[in-house]
């Protein structure tokens, strides 16, 4: 069981993770300087397939475990299972 520090901690970190850009400046960068070589070519922007370096995949993954993580509270909130530990053990 997390200490309430802990737990306010966790809850401060996850939502600087929402506010924080998915892109990291250096790829971001790159992406445009495609982009304006494609326009200058006459290219269509469709043809450039949106990857993500490590970086962002990183971001994107904690991004998503705490937005299913929110999820999952209002979920135990709703059901009433806001006991604090697990939902299967038996006490």
């Amino acid at each position: 069981m997390q200490t309430p520090y802990r737990a306010e901690a966790a809850e401060e970190v996850g939502r600087m993770l929402l506010r924080t850009p998915l892109r990291c400046r250096k790829c971001e960068e790159d992406r445009e300087a495609e982009v304006k070589k494609a326009n200058d070519a006459k290219i269509t922007k469709g043809l450039f397939e949106k990857t993500l370096c490590v970086k962002e995949e990183k971001l994107r993954q904690a991004k998503q475990d705490y937005k299913m993580l929110i999820r999952q509270r209002k979920r135990e909130k709703k059901l009433g299972c806001n006991d604090g530990g697990d939902k299967n053990t038996e006490y």
